[in-house]
């Protein structure tokens, strides 16, 4: 997430909790194969690695924001079971 919040372009292993969408922001390899060959590809294509790294950061502001976590923080509070 510090990474993302940067505007970094991500390289990541596939996990159903991250918020990283492949080809989107960021890109999601299954093995060590598939991740060297993403981060070959953000080396060789900086327009990529831009596009990626912009909407990382977007993705950063929309949920991880202080303004986010602070609305969770009451919304759970608030909770009533």
């Amino acid at each position: 997430l510090e990474a993302m919040s940067l505007g970094l372009a991500i390289v990541t292993i596939k996990n159903p909790s991250s918020p990283i969408k492949h080809g989107v922001n960021g890109l999601v390899g299954e093995d060590a194969d598939e991740l060297i060959f993403h981060i070959k590809t953000l080396q060789k294509n900086k327009t990529l690695r831009e596009k990626l790294g912009n909407e990382a950061q977007k993705t950063i502001q929309e949920k991880f924001s202080k303004d986010v976590f602070i609305q969770k923080w009451k919304d759970a509070i608030n909770t009533k079971e």
